[in-house]
């Protein structure tokens, strides 16, 4: 199997080399930081024993196929170690806790990748009383936009103004038996507006949430599936779909890893959208979504590179994280006729 995710992870030297200073790993927290925390290590071989919560917090025995414990239940060994997987809000309160309990700071942990969830609830992604000021050269595509109102999904010209541009590469399989692959389902607007313009296609939603299949029926599935897993995510690709979009967690990682493993799975001058790239930049809340050694744009615009210039990544003015993907994105840009930005959008076409 080919991974990019080892590639890309961050923060890992000093993750890996606590790991194996420690005979028996815990990993504090089974919410959406211990999951992804999960996942990498064992992207990276290393096993951990038990999830862990504080006393009186345990919701459920089994976490990622591994036993949750509260700390009380748990006999720490001289050589055991505990990776906080708790984002940076709540370090401080639970090391404090740790340290009550007899257990060094040396065998502590405090993982640096997922270091701010709390500043995206405080986020909005479009400021109040924005007005879209519509492009021109895409005002003739009307109709995907106008569905998507109509079902409330925020890719719509209320919110991020993406439709009339994704309608201009879309529209010509309007009416075909083609299959549609959406990454994250959320409130399920975009699902139905997908349905509803493609009415004679399959159209798949994948997300986490087991509360997203309610968002079933007509010519709609949901599959639950976490996009942080590699293994996973290739399995997906099994729908061979015509039409790819990423609207899921915007996570760096998650955003690349779904491109390098779905992608080869496109039909033949399939459409490929990876949204809201604009978590790669300073106007969002960067530090959220900032999980690898480099940005989702970052990775597109070395594939653009790649595409335009028919060659192997330059590397004389080529920012040094990026070098390391030199294969992956060689791979990839034999498979694209084009690579084309929008507003927070990236649209990739196979050839």
């Amino acid at each position: 199997m080919d991974y990019i995710g080892v590639k890309l992870h961050k923060d890992r030297s000093g993750m890996l080399a606590f790991c194996r200073r420690h005979d028996r790993l815990y990993l504090y927290g089974n919410g959406w930081v211990g999951r992804g925390l999960f996942q990498y290590l064992e992207e990276e071989g290393i096993e951990i024993y038990a999830f862990c919560v504080s006393d009186g917090h345990k919701t459920e025995n089994l976490f990622c196929g591994k036993a949750v414990c509260e700390l009380s239940e748990i006999s720490f060994g001289e050589n055991d170690g505990i990776i906080l997987g708790v984002s940076e809000v709540f370090l401080r309160e639970i090391c404090g806790s740790l340290h009550s309990r007899g257990i060094s700071s040396e065998n502590i942990y405090a993982q640096q990748i997922y270091i701010d969830d709390t500043a995206l609830a405080k986020r909005k992604l479009c400021p109040e009383n924005h007005k879209i000021q519509k492009d021109t050269y895409f005002a003739g595509y009307t109709a995907l936009d106008r569905i998507g109102r109509e079902h409330g999904t925020d890719k719509c010209s209320d919110e991020h103004d993406y439709l009339d541009k994704y309608e201009f590469f879309v529209d010509k399989w309007k009416d075909a038996d083609i299959t549609i692959l959406e990454l994250g389902v959320y409130h399920g607007g975009s699902l139905k507006m997908w349905s509803a313009y493609f009415a004679n296609a399959s159209v798949y939603g994948v997300d986490i949430s087991e509360e997203c299949q309610q968002y079933a029926g007509e010519n709609r599935s949901v599959i639950l599936q976490d996009l942080g897993d590699e293994d996973g995510i290739r399995a997906l690709g099994e729908l061979h779909p015509t039409i790819i979009v990423d609207d899921a967690s915007h996570l760096w990682s998650h955003q690349i890893k779904a491109l390098y493993q779905l992608f080869p799975a496109l039909q033949t001058g399939g459409v490929y959208i990876m949204e809201d790239l604009g978590t790669s930049f300073f106007s969002y809340d960067r530090q959220y979504y900032a999980d690898a050694v480099i940005t989702a744009y970052d990775f597109c615009a070395a594939l653009a590179e790649a595409v335009t210039g028919r060659a192997p990544l330059r590397t004389a003015h080529l920012q040094q994280a990026l070098l390391p993907f030199g294969q992956e994105i060689a791979e990839l840009a034999e498979q694209i006729s084009m690579v084309s930005f929008i507003q927070e959008s990236c649209i990739i076409i196979k050839k």
